[in-house]
Order: C-alpha cells, then structure tokens, then sequence
C-alpha cells in the first residue's frame, strides 16, 4: 500500500483511512486510522493517508498496522 502526502493530495472518498499521524515534529510518524468527512480529517495530525475509505474505524487501523513503514 502506498501512503500519500496529505499536503499534496486529499481522499476521493468520505470515509475511515489508514494514515500516518504526527503531533509534534520531533516525533516519528505513527499508523492509524482518520475519519475525512469530504472536505477535512476529523482529527489533527494526519500527515498521509493510504489505501482507500474503508467501511470502520477497526479495518483502517488494521491496515495502517500492517502497512507501518516503520517496520
């Protein structure tokens, strides 16, 4: 799975992602999932987002775990 750069790009789709989230920028990147309504995330701190909408919360996450570059 590919993560694109929020900055950059936005979802075609409402919908939970799999992303990756910062809160600090002396922090790594982390997986997780994000709600985007259509026109914004539903929380702060999404850097990528990868894949496509997924049906809940739980099945992005799952997908973001097992994508984590990190490892």
């Amino acid at each position: 799975m590919e993560f694109w750069n929020y900055l950059n790009n936005e979802p075609t789709q409402p919908g939970w992602y799999a992303v990756l989230m910062c809160f600090d920028s002396e922090e790594e990147a982390y997986p997780c999932a994000a709600e985007w309504t259509g026109t914004d995330w539903t929380c702060r701190g999404v850097l990528y987002f990868g894949g496509q909408a997924m049906p809940s919360e739980a099945e992005a996450r799952a997908l973001a775990l097992q994508h984590d570059p990190r490892f």
